[in-house]
């Protein structure tokens, strides 16, 4: 009896080890912080996106360093990052001159890691309010596998394409900053193993952090008389601490009926090794 609470108990502990392991996939830059040695920034200032230096690149965009600046806050609207130093500020801008005209728009990286349709991928994004309710349509995360990326200039460079395998789309409430705090909201996609993308194995993991466009934006139709009408339409996102885990099979979480098992198989081995140490 006392050998087969044991073995219960290990199996039980066991299983929950093997349910909450995740590999976590490297991210280049995934907080931003590279800033601090490529050339650092004042508190209160942002800087365009090196795309060569810091792995990311603008997302389905040309346009040279407009789309997506990082910057040290404290940022109008934005007191604190979520962790380190740096955020990226991304941003949705249909004037003329900006000639911004994907929907939505920010920052895309391509990974070295490639897809593999029976694992399960969780990934997280810190998200924040760049500016004030005029300037907030929501936010989009996307994991996708496959992409075409165009090397551009020192400040332009786009990653575009590829197939969306999961996403958070603006499913988090994301408050106004209160005073000199922030309110980072975590946003989570999780892909499951699914048979139909066996087609994408192999192809190399995208991540994109997007700000969505309000309803109505004229996008590339730069026919307004007055070119600063399309101020209304600008949209801004802040994102930090982005992160990247697969997870073997499809069980990523454990449900709570699997804690209260391997509650269970804890107090089996802890009983065990009581009655045994009292004979």
């Amino acid at each position: 009896m006392k050998k087969m609470a044991l073995g219960l108990g290990m199996v039980l502990v066991l299983g929950l080890c093997g349910a909450l392991w995740a590999d976590p996939i490297v991210i280049p830059n995934a907080g931003f912080e590279d800033r601090a040695t490529l050339g650092p920034l004042a508190e209160g200032t942002h800087a365009y996106l090196q795309w060569a230096h810091e792995y990311w690149s603008h997302y389905d965009s040309t346009a040279n360093g407009g789309p997506a600046r990082v910057g040290n806050p404290p940022l109008t609207g934005l007191a604190t990052a979520a962790e380190g130093d740096y955020v990226v500020r991304v941003i949705a801008d249909p004037r003329p001159w900006v000639a911004d005209t994907s929907a939505p728009n920010g920052v895309a990286t391509l990974l070295t890691e490639t897809f593999d349709p029976s694992m399960t991928y969780t990934l997280t994004a810190q998200v924040a309010r760049y500016v004030d309710d005029s300037y907030w349509a929501g936010y989009l995360v996307q994991l996708a596998a496959g992409c075409t990326r165009v090397n551009g200039a020192t400040y332009s460079s786009s990653v575009s394409g590829g197939t969306v395998i999961a996403e958070d789309r603006n499913t988090q409430a994301v408050p106004l900053a209160a005073g000199d705090t922030d309110e980072w909201a975590t946003s989570t996609v999780v892909y499951t193993p699914d048979p139909a993308d066996a087609g994408l194995a192999g192809e190399p993991l995208q991540i994109r952090l997007l700000t969505l466009r309000k309803p109505g934006d004229p996008g590339g139709d730069h026919g307004y008389p007055d070119p600063d009408q399309y101020r209304q339409w600008i949209t801004y996102a802040a994102y930090d601490d982005v992160r990247l885990d697969g997870t073997a099979g499809a069980a990523a979480i454990p449900e709570p009926s699997t804690f209260v098992l391997a509650s269970l198989g804890l107090l089996g081995l802890g009983l065990f090794a009581r009655r045994r140490r009292s004979t």
